[in-house]
This record gives structure tokens, sequence and C-alpha cells, in this order.
């Protein structure tokens, strides 16, 4: 029965490559791969490291390195009994090439979660610090947008919708002179009601009539398209009705008194 080291000659000279060949595919010295092939492990470093040698020349010759790792274990006993039990030390071999794979699998993963986690977190605060900074823009838009009353709400819409060259035929302002509660109408539609301080101005544009109720009439002055009426109800000291229509200005009592 042909010896390993035989096997390795036989195959390696069949393949038609030297020794030199195989030195320079598996990086070992010749007179490693000679010694293998004669038999003289003894000449090799370690057992552990004969181990390493037969797999690596295995499989470049394409041999089952496990059988011919066997092989060495086996031939190598009956030659020496008393040495070393390589089997043992094939083992603890194989259990450390096991525990370096698993410790570096386990790290490749402990460092994909990792990462994983970062990227997560870095995309979280980047949405949030987008919408931040969105709303500070906004709000910083919103400081910088003019106070819009009712009237000037209630005059796009109806420039909108008879188009911007439209005058209404009654246009209205007043001037508070001392704190007042008003209310405004047009037709049905409430265009303003509360209180107006002392100093404040409004107006307000229509082509229907304009209905304003004021609980003090000397409290108020009045302009219509542009002209001053001065103070409408000045020698009146009861909640007064304004009726407004074009450049008509009609006084009038409230039905009932308001409470306000």
């Amino acid at each position: 029965m042909a010896t390993i080291g035989e096997k390795f000659r036989t195959v390696r000279q069949s393949s038609g490559w030297t020794v030199d060949d195989v030195s320079r595919r598996i990086k070992l010295p010749a007179a490693i791969i000679e010694a293998i092939e004669s038999n003289e492990f003894y000449k090799l470093p370690s057992p552990t490291y004969a181990i390493g040698f037969i797999r690596n020349y295995s499989k470049l010759l394409g041999l089952n390195d496990k059988e011919m790792v066997n092989e060495f274990i086996q031939q190598n006993k009956e030659a020496s009994p008393t040495s070393l039990d390589l089997r043992d030390e094939i083992i603890a071999h194989d259990q450390d090439r096991k525990g370096s794979r698993i410790f570096w699998i386990f790290l490749v993963i402990i460092m994909i979660g990792l990462g994983s986690y970062f990227l997560i977190r870095y995309y979280r605060v980047s949405r949030k610090s987008v919408a931040r900074q969105k709303e500070v823009v906004d709000e910083k838009k919103r400081d910088k947008l003019p106070e819009v009353s009712l009237v000037g709400r209630y005059q796009r819409m109806m420039m909108d919708k008879k188009g911007p060259s439209h005058v209404p035929s009654t246009r209205v302002s007043i001037t508070v002179i001392k704190e007042v509660f008003i209310s405004v109408s047009e037709g049905e539609n409430l265009l303003f009601s509360g209180v107006l301080k002392e100093g404040a101005s409004e107006e307000w544009a229509s082509d229907e009539a304009i209905i304003i109720k004021v609980g003090s009439p000397d409290a108020v002055r009045l302009f219509v398209n542009e002209q001053d009426k001065g103070i409408v109800g000045e020698n009146m000291s009861s909640p007064s009705v304004l009726s407004i229509n074009g450049e008509s200005v009609h006084v009038s009592l409230p039905e009932h008194t308001p409470d306000e």
C-alpha cells in the first residue's frame, strides 16, 4: 500500500509539476515538500504544522484533505506509537479555527448592527433637523407677513370675483375716537364684530349696502368713498345703526339695544 508521501509524489508527477512548482503555489519551502513526499515528517516543525501543510498540499493536487490528514495520523502512529497524539492536536487546531471564525463572524454582526443603528439614528435626527428648519423658516415667513384684517381679506375676495380693476361702489372706513363695540355686515354676511380700541382704523368695501351697528355713535369718525362724513352720531348718546350705500348714509336707532 502506497504511503501518504508516495501518493503526493505520484499525483504531483502525473500533473506535470516539479517540487519547485508546488513550493511556489502553496508558499512552502521545497525542503518541506520533499520531506512530506519522503514520509520524513520528523523534519517538519511540529505535528500541527504538518497537518496544515498536508491539507494545503492535498487541496492543490485535488485530493481529499480530510482523508489525507487521517491517513497521515494513522501512518505516524504506526511509525511512532509513543509520539504525540496527533488526532487531539487536529481537534484542538480545528476548534481554534472554528473559534476564530465564530469570533470574526460575531464581530462583523456587531459592526453591522452598530452601523445600522447609527445610520437610522442619523436619518431620524436629520429628518427632525430638516423639519425644525422648515418650521423656523415658516415662522420667519409668518413674522414678515403683514397683518391682514377682515377688510383686506374681503376686498381681495371681491377682486378675485370681479377682477382687479373693479372698484366697489361703497367703500367705508372708520377711525375710532374712543373704545367702542361695533358690528359690520353686508346683507346677511357678517364682516366684523368686536371691540375696537381708541385710535384703531378699519375699512370695508362692497357693491351692496354696508350696515354698521355702533354701541356709542360719537365714538367713531366715518369716511365714505374717501369723503369725511365726520362723527355721524355726534349728538346721539344711544347705540345707532349706520346704513351706507354708495354716497348715502342713513342713521337710525336699532330695533333693540344690544347688551354690549
